[in-house]
């Protein structure tokens, strides 16, 4: 996107959500019969507007906010005898404070709208077909299996894979009655989601999985020496394109077939490509070589092939692997005398381990052989909290690339897109919340903190990507903002609030003295609050690294 298109961006984030937040007071005010002199966006001198009733609407120059101006919000400035009893400070204090919190809400009421466009403005989604079924997992305990279509959960249709989380999430340890299109015929499962811990920065949740991916595991498959494929040039790491002219579109499908050829008899032909394109780890990706094999079964023999899921892809040099003499290739059998069936099994090791010892069982060119290793211990520092963490490297990895899951047409739910809509915005502002309570106790580094620049880098960012993240981009500033507006200090909303609280109490207005010391004490925390965040933008993104 270009330059004046990011521009224009964070004109509409920031525009649209300050538009939002000062029609909330202005709507307010106007419902109270209170004076409204101006709705200005930005501050300072006037670049357009127009009059119309008794209200001026403008732009100004300065866009760091806005602002609605009422007749008698001043009590240094006398109010006109025609705008008597239409003044702000002649309001009754809960008036006052119905006004001072209607910015702050419609903060709140915009995320609400924004998701549900962005949920219910959804005609295609990822089909509810199991891709992967993880071993060890519940639906895997089940039955489940790869290829699956999930058809109910709990008797509620299923029409994308997304709908799993709304019944999966809240029901660890609660058996859930599943019904699957298994061939053309509907099966049904109990299938009960274990507890997780979900890694968050912020707050951690514990969620039900039951262990399932939309996405199948690409056909990348591990061959044995000896074995018939191997003799007819197949290697490990090749990639199955096409079996006899088919297209392959899983490791699944590919051993399904290849072991109905082998049944048949009949010689038959496999599609391979080959290079480090379909290998798994985070390495560069050539252009693969395709390969052409024909097979000849032999009676008795045994094809010698199986997924690359347990097969070292790549090892990092220096790192603990490699200096163990781990290499690419070596097929992993058991860790610590556990036998292995997926490479997340070696992951989770990896974090329970940490720097303790562990043994590897595996084979290399047809032989078994061991080595013990322990990861090196790294210490860096976690961004968020400003603190020193420990992380540890093992330096191999493997698994399985995965291929991209089938689409699929979702019929129109606005009643579902209005509860993810509202689940949506608690579970944001929620975590939002959260997170400025740790800045305030410090748990949180203040250099988290974000000024304009972050804004920007933010809004253009997400606009980048499409409408629908940036619609979810301005719901999450919208929230920050309302919950911003909402802090006890005099000039914010919430300190109109609590003012008008304390007058409440005392049943008689704050004197003039003691508005003019809390005002000034409310702007000399707003401008050093702007002033170390636009320090923080500098340092991010001019100074850091």
């Amino acid at each position: 996107m270009s330059f004046p298109l990011h521009i224009v961006s964070v004109a509409v984030l920031l525009g649209g959500l300050i538009f939002f937040h000062e029609l909330g007071h202005f709507l307010v005010a106007k419902a109270f019969r209170v004076k409204v002199l101006k709705f200005s966006l930005g501050f300072g001198p006037r670049l357009l507007g127009f009059t119309w009733g008794e209200t001026e609407y403008r732009l100004s120059l300065l866009p760091l906010g806005g602002y609605v101006k009422m007749a008698g919000d001043d009590p240094s400035t006398p109010l006109d005898a025609a705008d008597k009893g239409r003044g702000f400070l002649e309001q009754r204090p809960w008036k006052r404070m119905a006004i001072a919190f209607a910015g702050p809400a419609f903060n709140l009421i915009f995320p609400l709208m924004a998701y549900f466009a962005v949920f219910a403005a959804q005609t295609e989604a990822v089909a509810p077909h199991v891709g992967q079924v993880i071993a060890g997992m519940p639906a895997a305990k089940a039955g489940l299996k790869p290829g699956d279509r999930i058809v109910s959960i709990d008797g509620e249709p299923i029409y994308a894979f997304q709908d799993l989380r709304r019944f999966v999430d809240p029901s660890a340890g609660k058996p859930l009655v599943v019904v699957v299109d298994r061939d053309g015929a509907n099966t049904t499962f109990t299938v009960t989601p274990d507890s997780y811990l979900e890694p968050d920065p912020i707050e951690p949740v514990r969620v039900g999985k039951i262990g399932v991916s939309p996405n199948p595991a690409a056909p990348v498959v591990g061959v044995s020496p000896g074995g018939l494929v191997h003799g007819a040039g197949l290697r490990t790491f090749d990639r199955i394109a096409k079996i006899d002219g088919e297209e392959v579109g899983s490791i699944d499908q590919a051993l399904a077939r290849l072991k109905s050829k082998l049944e048949a008899g009949a010689p038959f032909e496999v599609l391979a490509l080959r290079g480090d394109a379909v290998a798994a780890g985070p390495v560069d990706l050539p252009v693969p070589e395709p390969v052409k094999i024909t097979i000849q079964p032999e009676e008795g023999a045994s094809l010698g092939v199986e997924s690359a899921e347990l097969y070292v892809s790549r090892v990092a040099p220096g790192t603990p692997a490699a200096e163990a003499g781990l290499v690419r290739g070596d097929r992993l059998l058991s860790l610590d005398g556990s036998a292995l069936e997926t490479w997340q099994q070696v992951e989770a090791a990896q974090r329970e381990k940490a720097d303790k010892p562990f043994t590897l069982d595996l084979v290399r060119d047809g032989e078994t052989r061991s080595l013990t290793l322990a990861q090196a211990a790294k210490t860096e520092t976690d961004e968020l909290r400003d603190r020193p963490v420990t992380v540890y490297t093992f330096g191999a990895y493997g698994g399985l690339p995965a291929v991209a899951a089938p689409v699929v047409k979702v019929p129109f739910r606005p009643l579902l897109a209005a509860q993810m809509a509202v689940g949506s915005t608690w579970e944001v502002a929620r975590k939002i919340a959260r997170g400025m309570g740790m800045i305030v106790t410090g748990q949180i580094a203040f250099k988290n903190v974000g000024g304009p620049l972050q804004i920007y880098d933010i809004a253009t960012k997400a606009a980048d990507q499409g409408w629908e993240i940036f619609l979810h981009t301005m719901a999450m500033v919208s929230i920050n903002l309302g919950l911003v507006n909402l802090f006890p200090v005099p000039v914010l909303d919430g300190g109109h609030i609590v003012q008008a609280g304390i007058e409440a109490i005392r049943r008689k207005p704050l004197s003039m003295r003691a508005r003019e010391i809390t005002n000034a004490v409310g702007l000399a925390m707003l401008l050093t609050l702007m002033v170390f965040a636009l320090k923080n933008d500098v340092v991010r993104y001019f100074l850091a690294g």
